[in-house]
């Protein structure tokens, strides 16, 4: 198979997700606008959008 036909295929990494290590691993090479994603005792976690991310932080470390 393809890496096209097995994007094409293959379900999208999604946080929560539990997964083999070898499953992540295509899934991820997969998909490369995922920029940080990681596999913790088969639990798949994908990091927040930085910009998103860094808007709520800045909102909340100005409220006082």
């Amino acid at each position: 198979m393809t890496l096209a036909k097995f994007r094409a295929k293959s379900p999208p990494l999604e946080n929560d997700d539990r997964l083999s290590r070898s499953e992540f691993e295509r899934r991820y090479t997969a998909m490369p606008h995922i920029k940080k994603a990681e596999l913790i005792d088969r639990v798949v976690y994908i990091g927040l959008k930085t910009p998103e991310h860094t808007d709520f932080v800045v909102r909340l470390m100005s409220y006082q």
